[in-house]
């Protein structure tokens, strides 16, 4: 007869599998809501306050550099990364109430 402990540990791992996949990287901070909210002036500052890793955290999970790249790159070439990527998408992003 199981004990209850094993019991236990089948529902949480039965609930685990059948709430589906979930993302290898999570983000700190949404840069592109970052930059909708307050331009690059706000994004930079925000980025500024952060550590390597979590610009690395933000680089991998919105995709913006293959992981191995963001690995070896500097806090200024990461910043620079996701400067570059979210400057051109930002304005479609933010077109709900345009000119």
């Amino acid at each position: 007869m199981p004990c209850a402990g094993h019991r236990v540990v089948s529902e949480v791992v039965q609930a685990y599998e059948s709430t589906g996949p979930r993302p290898l990287h999570t983000a700190i901070l949404d840069p592109y809501a970052v930059y909708i909210e307050g331009g690059e002036v706000l994004l930079s500052a925000q980025l500024s306050a952060l550590d390597i890793v979590h610009l690395r955290g933000i680089v991998v999970a919105h995709e913006l550099a293959p992981s191995d790249v963001a690995a070896a790159a500097s806090s200024s070439e990461l910043t620079d990364t996701i400067l570059a990527a979210v400057r051109p998408a930002a304005p479609a992003l933010s077109g709900r109430g345009g000119s």
